[in-house]
């Protein structure tokens, strides 16, 4: 077992910034958006004594009674107020260099031409924005003297792991096992976590009656970045309670921040830095105990409010011994903006969704409550055999799987005791579940359910946050099996409001041409719009771009930033070389396939 570190806001120290929200507490009205109520940010009971009068008025800002902000301040040193009332953490670096960090390696589950166009829930009005290559962050928050840290405006690179500005097919191998864990611990939920820029219509709202909101999340390498937030020590910050903020139709309160170069070159670091800021903006807080701020969990478990380099991470109500935290943080993100979606399949015999033997399906256990069941026809007497798989790194949904009888009885149960690995960060083990029953001919019904593991008090954790994807496999007559996967990326979706779209069309591609010889190396691509939209508006157009031998190998991919609905063409700049193009259509549903690619160019 290796020591704890602070996942998020904690990991390697971070900043947490606290910010004004739509709630307000009964003592006293909130801090207006930038309104100053301290000369200067400040912390412990010096800054109590500072607001005065105002504490209250700080405390509504940020969804607090006086007296929770108060014992905040008072207990933890590395809890601040900003300017504007704004309460924030700064802790100092962790150092992780005697802890054996290895990154890993991050393995493709889509093909890399999906790594951009990557989507949880499609057609959900709320959304989780994965950002990996740069934004230009200037009038927000973060670039007023509200920070105790103002960052420049500017352009902020985005993700790498060699300081090249393109994608590798390590680093988009990478991106998609952070989006997958992202994905997962926030599957239980209305929000589409994903890759593909949606533009900020999708996480700016415009006013309270605006169902579209959500969050940019900024994954970036910049230096300058985390210089700038906190002298180079932190891995993750985000303003809190602000998912759903209703005067933010700027995006002054985005981005939230995830600095990759401090997570270890492991993409299950990122994507829990990366999910634990994101519970800030629903407005969670840490989950510590007596001795810290951030409880660094119990046996292979982890609360993700917390801080550990154990396996299983999950959502927390404080159920471990000693946690000064309870509140019920899947019921602080349904509230703070992201309702329960709905639930996908059936939890009944008598309602059961039929699955045919040597087939697969997907699924998501959205509480502890939740069973997902499927009527297997069986008509032969050779064994059945059914397997529940999961995510694998970075999986939250621990499952148990049973055969059953048409009355209920159980035919077989499965449910491993779940572990971890001893390389660090952990990858949690005995999430998955799998049996084969002696069967005659007949119809089965086969249940996953979510379970817990250990105490929750001391040694494991329940099954309150134990929800996630899996894909469900069911043995033919002659025992084949199913392909093992992870959960695959849906193409449409319902949401929690039922509405229904697909993905556009495949766009067409037209001429690319060469840039003039001289000056700076450039080429241009032409398309043509997607024969549907899906039913949704087209939201905008990515460039694949394909640097390619003389011979047409493809040695290197690069996606572009999202251009208009209306562009038709774009000249990019480029290093000189040859290339060729394809061109990606989205709408609120998801991407269309890849065009087509262009003919071969040069960059010159």
């Amino acid at each position: 077992m290796h020591p704890g570190v602070r996942f998020g806001a904690a990991i390697l120290g971070a900043l947490v910034m606290f910010c004004p929200t739509d709630a307000v507490a009964a003592d006293g009205p909130p801090v207006t958006p930038h309104s100053h109520v301290l000369a200067r940010a400040g912390h412990g009971a010096a800054v109590v004594e500072a607001l005065g009068d105002r504490l209250p008025a700080a405390a509504a800002t940020n969804r607090m009674s006086p007296t929770r902000l108060r014992e905040i301040l008072a207990s933890d040193p590395t809890a601040w107020v900003g300017e504007d009332g704004q309460l924030f953490y700064v802790e100092q670096a962790e150092s992780l260099a005697q802890q054996g960090a290895t990154a890993g390696v991050a393995t493709a589950t889509y093909p890399a031409s999906q790594t951009f166009a990557l989507h949880s829930l499609p057609g959900s009005n709320h959304t989780i924005f994965l950002d990996f290559d740069g934004a230009t962050v200037s009038g927000t928050w973060w670039n007023s003297s509200n920070n105790a840290n103002p960052m420049p405006s500017r352009f902020y690179s985005g993700f790498t792991l060699d300081s090249d500005p393109g994608f590798n097919a390590t680093e988009l191998a990478y991106i998609q096992q952070v989006w997958r864990i992202v994905a997962e611990k926030y599957a239980a939920f209305d929000v589409d976590v994903t890759t593909q820029d949606p533009g900020p219509d999708a996480y700016n709202r415009s006013s309270s009656a605006d169902p579209t909101y959500g969050d940019h999340v900024l994954i970036t390498d910049d230096a300058g970045a985390v210089n700038s937030a906190c002298g180079g020590s932190c891995s993750g910050i985000a303003l809190v309670g602000t998912f759903n903020s209703s005067w933010d139709s700027t995006g002054y309160l985005e981005p939230a921040w995830v600095f990759s170069s401090k997570t270890w070159g492991s993409p299950v670091l990122t994507a829990h830095t990366a999910a634990h800021e994101v519970g800030h903006t629903f407005g969670l807080h840490h989950d510590g105990n007596a001795s810290t701020s951030y409880y660094e969990g119990q046996g292979n478990w982890f609360p993700l409010m917390g801080a550990s380099a154990r396996g299983v991470g999950q959502f927390s109500k404080g159920e471990y011994s000693g946690a000064n935290n309870t509140e019920d943080d899947l019921a602080v993100i349904a509230a703070g903006g992201a309702p329960y979606r709905a639930d996908d399949h059936p939890g009944t015999i008598s309602a059961a969704e039929p699955l045919a033997g040597g087939s697969a399906v997907d699924g998501v256990i959205g509480s502890r409550t939740d069973q997902d069941v499927f009527a297997v026809d069986h008509p032969c007497s050779t064994n059945l055999t059914v397997r529940a798989s999961g995510i694998g790194a970075g999986a939250s949904l621990d499952m148990s799987v049973a055969v059953l009888r048409a009355d209920g009885s159980r035919v077989g149960y499965a449910d491993p005791a779940s572990g971890q690995t001893s390389a660090w960060p952990a990858t949690p083990t005995g999430m998955d579940a799998s049996l084969t029953v002696a069967a005659t001919s007949g119809t089965y019904y086969v249940r996953v359910d979510g379970v817990g593991n250990g105490d929750p008090a001391t040694t494991g954790y329940s099954d309150y946050a134990s929800i996630g994807e899996y894909v469900l496999g069911v043995s033919a007559c002659d025992g084949t099996m199913p392909p093992t996967t992870t959960p695959a990326q849906p193409t449409s979706g319902t949401t929690g409001s039922g509405t229904t779209t697909t993905a556009p069309s495949t766009p067409r591609i037209g001429r690319a041409a060469s840039g003039r010889p001289g000056g700076r190396a450039t080429a241009a691509v032409r398309w043509a719009a997607p024969a549907s939209n899906g039913g949704a508006a087209i939201r905008g157009y990515r460039i694949q771009v394909e640097r390619v031998t003389r011979a047409g190998r493809v040695t290197r991919v690069i996606g572009t930033a999202r251009v208009s609905s209306r562009s038709r063409a774009v000249t990019l700049r480029l290093h000189r070389g040859h290339y060729r193009f394809r061109v990606i259509a989205y709408n609120a549903a998801g991407s269309s396939p890849l065009s087509a690619p262009s003919r071969m160019v040069t960059a010159r």
